[in-house]
């Protein structure tokens, strides 16, 4: 088993005990002999994780919706910006500075 996989693995029982657990996250790390900090961190990157997990599971759940392989290539002269093509046939042109943040949510929703 990798290290990663271990230290996950331990952080994921530590999160789990303190579930269990009626003490508050300070109360738990400081029984336990932990690091508050570290918990926190730790939490949060599981929480995370378990986010994308969950994210990619459902995509891949939705018929019609699958990521396409490209090949990036020097950009064309003319209008610059991003183009979104669906397999129904409608277009989406976005400028290029549309924030990313904006654009997963768009992605998401579709």
């Amino acid at each position: 088993m990798k290290r990663d996989q271990a230290k996950r693995q331990q952080w994921q029982q530590h999160i789990a005990q303190w579930q269990q657990s009626t003490l508050s996250q300070r109360a738990f790390c400081e029984h336990a002999g932990l690091k508050f900090a570290t918990f926190d961190y730790w939490r949060r990157a599981l929480i995370a994780e378990q986010a994308v997990d969950s994210l990619v599971a459902s995509q891949s759940q939705q018929p019609g919706m699958a990521l396409l392989p490209v090949q990036v290539t020097s950009a064309p002269s003319g209008p610059t910006g991003l183009l979104l093509r669906s397999p129904q046939g409608w277009e989406l042109r976005l400028p290029s500075e549309v924030p990313a943040d904006w654009l997963l949510t768009l992605l998401r929703g579709l």
